[in-house]
C-alpha cells in the first residue's frame, strides 16, 4: 500500500562517498564542472577557488553534500545524479523485489527530506531579512501544498490494482520534495 512509503525504513548505508574529477570552473561564479558531466555548486559564502583535480564527493544525513578539497570541505549542491539517487539506485540493487523497492524509495524520500530542511535552514541564516521573509512564506505555503498534493497522489494510485502503482505513487512522492531542495538550492548558490 502506498501509506507505507511515507514511514522510512533502516537501510544500511546512511552515507555515500565517491572521487570526483574537477575538469574546470564552471559556467557561473561558484560552480565547478565534473568530468562526468555533472556540475556541482558550491555554498561558500567566501571566495574559495578550486583547482582540477579529483576530491571526494561525500553525502551524510548529518553534513549534507560535501566536497571536500585538502582539509576544507564545501558544502555543494549537485542537481544530476544526487548521492542521495545514487544510494537510492544501490539499494534498489541490492532488493529488486517491489517491497525491496518501496523500501528504498522511502528512505530516498526521508533523505531528501533531511537535505530539504538542511539547505532551508542554510538560507535562513545567509538571505538578507526581505528575502527570508519571502522564503518562510513560500515555505510555509509550499508545506501545505506538499501535504494536498500527497493525498491527491495517495487517492489517485492508492485504489489501483497492481504492485506498479505504488511505486509510480511513491516517485511522484519523492520528486515533490527533491524538487523543492534543488529550487531552493538555486536560491543558496551565489549571485550570478
Amino acid at each position: 500500500m502506498l501509506y507505507a512509503l511515507l514511514l522510512g525504513s533502516a537501510l544500511a548505508g546512511s552515507s555515500y562517498s565517491e572521487s570526483v574529477t574537477v575538469k574546470e570552473a564552471g559556467p557561473t561564479e561558484g560552480s565547478l564542472e565534473l568530468t562526468d558531466g555533472r556540475t556541482v555548486v558550491l555554498y561558500a559564502t567566501e571566495e574559495v577557488e578550486i583547482a582540477p583535480g579529483t576530491y571526494a564527493l561525500t553525502w551524510t544525513e548529518e553534513a549534507g553534500t560535501r566536497l571536500t578539497v585538502g582539509d576544507a570541505r564545501h558544502a555543494v549542491a549537485i542537481y544530476k545524479n544526487h548521492p542521495i539517487d545514487r544510494l537510492q539506485s544501490a539499494c534498489i540493487e541490492k532488493d529488486p523485489s517491489t517491497a525491496g523497492m518501496h523500501a528504498c524509495m522511502s528512505e530516498a524520500t526521508r533523505r531528501w527530506d533531511l537535505e530539504l530542511n538542511r539547505v532551508y535552514k542554510h538560507l535562513m541564516t545567509t538571505l538578507d531579512p526581505e528575502t527570508k521573509a519571502a522564503l518562510q512564506k513560500g515555505q510555509r505555503a509550499w508545506i501545505p501544498y506538499r501535504d494536498g498534493e500527497i493525498g491527491l497522489i495517495q487517492a489517485h494510485y492508492g485504489r489501483r490494482l497492481g504492485s506498479m502503482y505504488g511505486l509510480l505513487g511513491g516517485a511522484e512522492i519523492q520528486a515533490l520534495t527533491s524538487s523543492r531542495t534543488k529550487r531552493l538550492w538555486e536560491l543558496a548558490a551565489p549571485e550570478m
